[in-house]
This record gives C-alpha cells, sequence and structure tokens, in this order.
C-alpha cells in the first residue's frame, strides 16, 4: 500500500502463482508504468488507499500479506484505522 517508486516487486521476484498489487495514487501508478517493466500477475490500482473503491480489484478469497510500512505514519489515526477495518473485512 502506497507503493511509491519502491521495486520490492522486482527484487523478491515472486512465483507464477502470486499475484501482487502495488496500489498509490493515480500519478505515482503513472510514474510507475513508465519507470517499470509490466509483469505477469503483476497489478497496479490507481487510487488513494484511503477510498475504499480499491479493494473491488483485490480478489477476496487469497490469502494474503499486506506491506504498509512506509504509509501508515503519515495517515490520521482514524483513516488507519477504517483502512484495516476494510482490509481484514475483506482480505481472506
Amino acid at each position: 500500500l502506497g507503493c511509491g517508486l519502491d521495486t520490492r516487486i522486482f527484487r523478491v521476484d515472486p512465483p507464477p502463482w502470486v499475484d501482487w498489487f502495488d496500489i498509490d495514487y493515480p500519478e505515482v501508478i503513472e510514474l510507475r508504468r513508465k519507470l517499470y517493466p509490466s509483469r505477469d500477475h503483476y497489478h497496479l490500482i490507481a487510487s488513494s488507499v484511503t477510498e475504499p473503491g480499491w479493494l473491488a480489484d483485490v480478489p477476496r478469497n487469497r490469502l494474503a500479506i499486506v506491506v504498509a510500512e512506509g504509509l501508515t505514519p503519515y495517515l490520521p489515526a482514524d483513516e488507519g484505522l477504517r483502512l484495516l477495518s476494510r482490509l481484514v473485512s475483506h482480505l481472506a
């Protein structure tokens, strides 16, 4: 969440059965599309993480790991709690 220009997807190089989702503001996702190559099973979602609609693009029926280490300190406490609640409700 709030991936910025992080290159974790390329460093981790997940196996083909893993779907990877990076979420950030539309302008950040546009820049990522210009700078980084596309990959199979790699999904970019252009949205603020505090908007609930982006979760519709993430499968509900699979296990998930959520990485948000650079994001959470910048969220107001109430937004952070709402985000975590939506994630827990949506993900397996």
